[in-house]
């Protein structure tokens, strides 16, 4: 059944169901509480009484490393569901929105004129230096078709980037995780290609495989192990059934390790410069962080932080404005702290939030699970500050009193993937899992072309998929941009390796390669193929059926 057809019996999406929504709170809390107990293979550390968490290599994550691009995506999670209709607030039709919200409404006194027809809260004044400055972007109604009212259903989907009856278990951005084993355990990347800082648990990072982190209580534990490079040896596993299984835990472990040296070494090169002190919520203390490693070159490229708070169903404005007063202050004092290092040029941050709420008040002045919701977009990236998309219209709802959206998430996350962080547009659909339209606009380009003395030259990479058939077999696609020694193996996901499939020099150009299990006499499950090209090396989980 669609969820359309049960949107408004969701429980817990209203104050009013009781006891269902405390549970269905419960429910999410724990499950959150667990999720951030391990995300995808990557490090936990403490740095400035804050965990700091790096996720592990995916095909995406490869192309992050691999970009000639020094670009970072922040992304800032606002766990709960924010009322867009108080955030950005409709002076374009001002009355119907008093009418809904008689004692939650903003009076026009209470309102920053972003133009004649969009205002803000008077408590997010902080954004205006950055609005001023051409360095800030709203993108209206934003959502996707079919929305779900459940903290955890909607949670997910924005996380996976999946449709609403698509039930995924990786996200968008630990999709598809490349293993490249063996290669993984000789030489692991020195630099984490994305960083996640804060308690709170996120299907984003997850490779829909493993939830393994190694966690320090602090910097001087994290160095100590670093220094004395307390590794696993990967070369001599038990002669057990297990040993494949347990040099693969410690092939992540030690990857780890270097993740974390890397971390600390940004840390402790960098300091903060701007002022977060007097910000009342914790959002501050994990953009200090985010500062002080972009500035301590890390090389990571994207950072996602998060923030609490934003399931208003009572007394809303007693909550809301004094949590977004404290977000515009630390967004504004994290983009004067780059700009002391004169990086702030380099840095894109945008908000993001499972649902919007309900056009209507709701009897304890507050708002119940909604659907689409504003994205607020940052930096001097952008080129420009303004508006993306058209903005709600309040008095056309859907059949259960909602806004209906405007602009799918997914665009603009692979928008911002491909135009702001210059990522291959075939990684980004693969990443994302459809050719999603991109916004153009949103962020100003990528010059992806290098200078010769011929003149300028695009540059080109490797791409790779595997396509499946109803026999089982799978289709091994690639596309050389040049003339390549390139080799193709098959592993299964332990490292043992299954078959060489090709070897050899191959022109530029497109190339197929089939893989038929049965030919093999393997089982079912997860194994993976491994592309070399021209010793660099590619790599894709692939699913055996039978």
């Amino acid at each position: 059944m669609k969820n359309t057809d049960k949107q408004n019996k969701i429980a817990g999406a209203s104050l009013k169901d009781g006891l269902a929504h405390q549970q269905h709170h419960r429910a999410w809390s724990r499950r959150s509480f667990l999720s951030t107990l391990g995300l995808t293979g990557g490090v936990s550390v403490m740095l400035g009484n804050m965990p700091v968490r790096a996720a592990a290599l995916s095909p995406l994550g490869s192309a992050l490393l691999e970009s000639d691009s020094d670009r970072v995506l922040v992304l800032v999670q606002l766990g709960g569901g924010n009322d867009g209709l108080n955030t950005i607030i409709p002076l374009y039709d001002y009355d119907f929105y008093r009418s809904q919200r008689p004692r939650i409404g903003f009076d026009e006194t209470n309102v920053i004129k972003l133009s004649d027809e969009i205002g803000i809260q008077q408590s997010m004044e902080d954004f205006m230096p950055l609005w001023n400055e051409d360095a800030m972007k709203v993108a209206h109604n934003v959502g996707y078709p079919n929305p779900n009212l459940s903290h955890f259903r909607a949670t997910d989907i924005w996380s996976a980037a999946s449709d609403d009856d698509e039930l995924l278990k990786s996200g968008w951005l630990g999709r598809w995780l490349d293993l490249e084993y063996p290669d993984f355990a000789n030489e692991p990347p020195e630099v984490p290609p994305a960083i996640q800082i804060g308690g709170y648990g996120s299907l984003i990072f997850n490779n829909g495989m493993f939830n393994l982190s190694v966690s320090v209580s602090n910097p001087e534990e994290l160095a100590e192990i670093a220094q004395n490079g307390q590794l696993y040896d990967t070369a001599s596993p038990p002669p057990t059934c297990y040993g494949e299984e347990l040099r693969f835990l410690r092939t992540i472990s030690n990857s780890t390790f270097t993740y974390a040296a890397s971390i600390k070494e940004a840390y402790d090169s960098s300091t903060n410069d701007a002022d977060y002190q007097n910000i009342a919520n914790n959002l501050a203390d994990q953009l200090q962080l985010v500062a002080r490693l972009i500035k301590g070159n890390l090389g990571s490229r994207i950072y996602m932080v998060s923030i609490s708070g934003f399931d208003t169903h009572a007394n809303q404005n007693q909550t809301h404005p004094n949590i977004w007063r404290g977000i515009s202050g630390a967004i504004r004092s994290f983009y004067d702290d780059l700009q002391a290092d004169q990086m702030e040029d380099k840095v894109v941050t945008m908000t993001f939030s499972e649902f919007g709420r309900r056009i209507e008040e709701n009897a304890s002045q507050g708002t119940d699970h909604g659907t689409s919701a504003p994205i607020l977009i940052f930096g001097n990236g952008l080129g420009a500050s303004g508006f993306v998309g058209e903005a709600p219209q309040l008095q056309d709802q859907d059949m259960y009193g909602n806004l209906k959206f405007g602009t799918d998430f997914r665009s603009i996350y692979a928008t911002l993937l491909e135009h702001w962080l210059c990522i291959d547009a075939g990684v980004v659909n693969q990443a994302l899992g459809a050719n999603y339209d991109r916004i153009q606009g949103l962020v100003l380009g990528c010059n992806l072309s290098t200078a010769t003395e011929e003149g300028p030259q695009v540059v080109q990479r490797v791409t790779h998929k595997p396509l499946y058939n109803e026999n089982g077999d799978i289709l091994i696609q690639y596309q050389l941009p040049k003339s390549a020694s390139i080799s193709l193996d098959i592993y299964h996901i332990d490292g043992r390796k299954v078959t060489s499939m090709e070897q050899g020099r191959k022109s530029a150009g497109t190339h197929n390669m089939l893989f038929s299990p049965s030919r093999y006499h393997i089982s079912a499950g997860q194994y993976l193929y491994h592309l070399s090209v021209d010793g660099q090396p590619h790599s894709q989980l692939i699913m055996v059926s039978r």
